[in-house]
């Protein structure tokens, strides 16, 4: 079938046009759309909180809230104060669940393979998890790290991490989100985690009381 050039189109757009509008009879008068672009309107409220200082206010009031978060992340949720020593031990073994190639593709570790990164490695540091809010608490692991420095990672489960690297002028972290309290199961601090040394395939984790703390 041959297409329809431009001058017989518009003519037959016309009379389809009337010949449905005879079909269904007159509906009403009609009116022209006055509803205002979104966009513009919300351009026009910008431009209005700008002009007040409203706009200026509320990102400041953003910027506040985002170094609040950062400076003081929300403490880990279920995390108590030890009260006498409780030890577990966690297995770190993993199964991989892809195959691990060298530097020429070559597969070293197949999938589905069980690793334990103690049997090829030692752990270097101590953790130390602690609550910076209780004073204590701060101050027993505070001395641990004058003492021990770069043998001790402190790392917070509650309190302001940058508040205390800025009074220590040491590195401190914050357990973000409560995924290494999970991985050792931790539910309260102070907690040390360290190699075994009796069975150096485990890792030991060691909930001690502040006072005992050193």
């Amino acid at each position: 079938m041959p297409i329809l050039s431009g001058k017989y189109l518009l003519p037959m757009c016309l009379l389809s046009t009337s010949l449905w509008a005879g079909e269904i009879g007159h509906l009403g008068p009609t009116y022209p759309i006055i509803e205002e672009d979104a966009l513009l309107v919300m351009q026009r409220k910008l431009q209005h909180m700008d002009s007040t200082g409203q706009l200026q206010s509320l990102q400041r009031q953003s910027q506040e809230q985002i170094l609040n978060a950062i400076e003081s992340p929300a403490p880990i949720s279920g995390i108590t104060e030890a009260t006498s020593r409780v030890t577990h031990y966690i297995d770190p073994t993993l199964t991989l669940p892809q195959e691990i190639k060298d530097h020429t593709g070559r597969i070293v570790i197949a999938a589905g393979s069980t690793v334990n990164p103690l049997e090829h490695m030692r752990l270097s540091k101590r953790l130390v998890f602690f609550d910076g809010r209780d004073a204590l608490q701060a101050e027993k692991v505070k001395a641990i790290v004058a003492k021990e420095g770069s043998k001790i990672k402190a790392i917070l489960v509650a309190g302001s991490f940058m508040a205390t690297m800025r009074a220590w002028g040491a590195q401190v972290y914050f357990d973000q989100y409560g995924k290494l309290v999970r991985r050792f199961n931790i539910t309260q601090v102070p907690t040390i985690v360290s190699q075994d040394t009796e069975v150096t395939t485990r890792l030991k984790v060691e909930a001690i009381p502040t006072e005992e703390l050193q």
